[in-house]
């Protein structure tokens, strides 16, 4: 006997020991049976991401995310999903990606817009405050405005 015989019947032993071990408490030849998803549990894990993700963005709203609110939004929602036959696992990675990363980059972009701001101000010299003072300041040797024609006078054009 070879090697991969040998192999064979291990594989063949530990494959029949698999298909015992999954179907405890079945009769004699009776195959397990896939349910499929538990959309009860796919509907808490979208309730529970979403209260996350506006809970993250807006820490105010905590209170009306209660446990109460979940489960009621978890029972109405897991009906649906089984309607639809929708899992979190079958969303596109990238929108997985944008629901849990996407407000804490948003925060973070918003931070980073001020501190530049704050940053460009204070790179910026200080002007001096409109007023008398202000008016000083002002450079004096502006232009002087053009001559107006005589006949400007009749449509009365305010100088």
């Amino acid at each position: 006997m070879s090697d991969l015989d040998q192999l064979d019947g291990v594989a063949a032993a530990a494959d029949a020991g698999a298909l015992a071990a999954d179907n405890v408490g079945q009769p004699d030849g009776a195959q397990a049976v896939d349910l499929g998803p538990d959309y009860g549990q796919e509907a808490a894990k979208v309730v529970d991401t979403v209260a996350a993700l506006v809970t993250g963005y807006a820490p105010e709203t905590s209170p009306l995310w209660g446990d109460q609110t979940k489960a009621n939004i978890t029972a109405s929602l897991g009906p649906v999903l089984e309607k639809h036959s929708i899992t979190m696992g079958a969303l596109p990675p990238e929108l997985l990606l944008l629901l849990t990363a996407g407000p804490v980059l948003y925060q973070s972009a918003k931070i980073i817009a001020t501190k530049m701001e704050r940053e460009k101000q204070a790179a910026q010299p200080a002007r001096p405050a409109p007023g008398i003072e202000g008016a000083q300041a002002m450079p004096q040797d502006r232009p002087a405005p053009p001559e107006r024609h005589p006949q400007e006078a009749l449509y009365k054009v305010p100088v």
